[in-house]
Parts: structure tokens; sequence; C-alpha cells
């Protein structure tokens, strides 16, 4: 049985970036499936602890699985769920989402729960990592979400990074078997997603 992310909203960065510097961005690390069994729980906490390791960046795991919704959620609607959602959403800068590629679409929870929320995207740099048990990375998924993010106002990064046969990848401490590989990788978007979040957000507040 797959283990579980369990967060604690209310001590989580968003809840105490006043404490730190004004300069610091606030990027969680999204996980897009809640699939009993899931091996991308173990991209999603390798990239989280590498993300960990960058100075000026308050993140978090973010896991679905605590964002169940039973029936689509507008972004106007009242419901405590998309009330959290939408809370994280706002004060981020920027998302990086780990998006598991079934049946070459992208998990229905991860579709509802970025459609409970709207002007919270608004100019924010996504990056995607992309995750699958064949030999494509997850492409199909990539392709597939990457015209909702772009509708919902997000800025889609290039440089996906894409995760074939992650069973025979990740080994059970959640780090990949080839490890510096995986290491320069997600660094390499890190970059990306931190560049493009300083730029748009001070674009925000020039707004």
């Amino acid at each position: 049985m797959a283990s579980r992310v369990n967060v604690d909203y209310n001590s989580s960065p968003l809840h105490t970036m006043s404490k730190t510097n004004d300069k610091s961005l606030y990027i969680p690390v999204v996980l897009g499936t809640a699939r009993e069994g899931r091996q991308s729980i173990k991209v999603a906490r390798f990239v989280h602890a590498e993300f960990l390791k960058r100075a000026g960046i308050e993140t978090e795991l973010i896991d679905v699985k605590d964002f169940i919704f039973p029936r689509t959620v507008p972004s106007w609607e009242d419901y405590e769920i998309a009330k959290r959602w939408r809370e994280i959403a706002e004060h981020a800068d920027g998302f990086i989402i780990i998006v598991p590629e079934y049946n070459r679409g992208y998990p229905g929870e991860l579709k509802q729960l970025l459609d409970s929320a709207y002007n919270e995207y608004e100019k924010k740099p996504v990056g995607l990592v992309g995750v699958s048990d064949g030999r494509f990375g997850g492409t199909a998924a990539i392709s597939n979400i990457t015209p909702t993010l772009v509708e919902l106002g997000l800025v889609v990064l290039r440089g996906a990074v894409r995760i074939s046969n992650v069973d025979k990848q990740f080994n059970d401490k959640d780090e990949p078997v080839e490890l510096e590989t995986y290491k320069k990788l997600v660094s390499k978007l890190f970059d990306s997603v931190i560049s493009y979040a300083l730029i748009l957000k001070s674009d925000r507040v020039k707004a």
C-alpha cells in the first residue's frame, strides 16, 4: 500500500512566510495522483527533498489525496476543500506538478483540483515532471495537461522532466537509480521555475 503524505496546512510555509525574508518565493510541489500503490510519490518526495536545498525558497509537498472532491467544484463556489487549495494557490509564486500518465492522460483528481481555482494562478510559472511506467516518461500526460494550465493563466515552462519506467528507476528510499543524472535534470527545472517566478512576481506587484 502506498504511503500517504500528511500535511498540516495550518503550519505550512504560506502561514509562516511573514517570518522569513520578504524576497523568498513560495513554490509548492504538487503530487497529482491519489491512486493506491502510486509510484509517483517516490518522484514527488525526491523532487521536494531536492527543492528544499534551495536557498530563498519556501516549499511543501501538496498531496492531491488530501483534496479529493466528490464532484467538480467551480472556482467561484464556496467549498471548504477548494478554499484550502485557493489559499495555497493565491500565496504561491509558482508550482512544480508531478504528473503521472494513466491511459495516455492525467488523473481526474488533479483536474478537479486545478479547476477549483482560477484567478489565483494568473501569471505564475509551472514546471512539470511527467511520470510513467512505460518508455515515454509521461509525454502524453504533459501534452494533455498543458492546454488546461495555459487556459488557467499559468505560464507553462519548457524543459519538463520526463521519468520513464518509474518502478525500475526509483528505489524504496525514494531515490532514482541514476541519482546524479536526475539531480541535474530537476535542478535545471528548478532554475527555470525560480527565474520565471522572480520575473512574474515583479510584474504582478507592478500591476
